[in-house]
């Protein structure tokens, strides 16, 4: 096993890997940036976006890696375009919440997000519709 070291100029607070790509991790840190950086060049930023006004807590791939998806403690649960990281869709828990965990799971085209906040509320949203 070896190891790389990723230069960081905050606090990241969610790591995943591409499912596509396994050279691109995806950061997301305690400012709402999510970050997507190339394992072959480790002092550089892939890309960056401003996600979220406050700390992201969350990021995952969905859709075989065809979507990033981002939660934050504004409340918003985002997806993003992993190419250039232009929002797709967003989707909000309550106003102001403090969303703490999300999760996913798939079935052919139909994606389920769960995301619940440190106030105890949980929404799990299906596609364009949610419970």
């Amino acid at each position: 096993i070896s190891q790389e070291k990723l230069n960081v100029t905050t606090t990241i607070s969610a790591l995943n890997f591409s499912p596509l790509m396994p050279n691109v991790l995806a950061s997301a840190n305690s400012d709402g940036i999510l970050a997507c950086h190339d394992l072959r060049k480790l002092d550089a930023h892939f890309i960056k976006v401003a996600a979220h006004r406050s700390s992201c807590s969350e990021i995952k791939f969905a859709k075989e890696g065809r979507l990033i998806l981002t939660a934050g403690f504004d409340g918003f649960v985002r997806m993003w375009a992993p190419g250039d990281l232009r929002l797709v869709n967003e989707l909000v828990l309550s106003a102001n919440s403090k969303i703490s965990a999300m999760d996913t799971a798939e079935e052919g085209e139909h994606l389920k997000i769960a995301a619940v906040s440190l106030d105890r509320s949980v929404k799990i949203f299906s596609n364009n519709n949610q419970q």
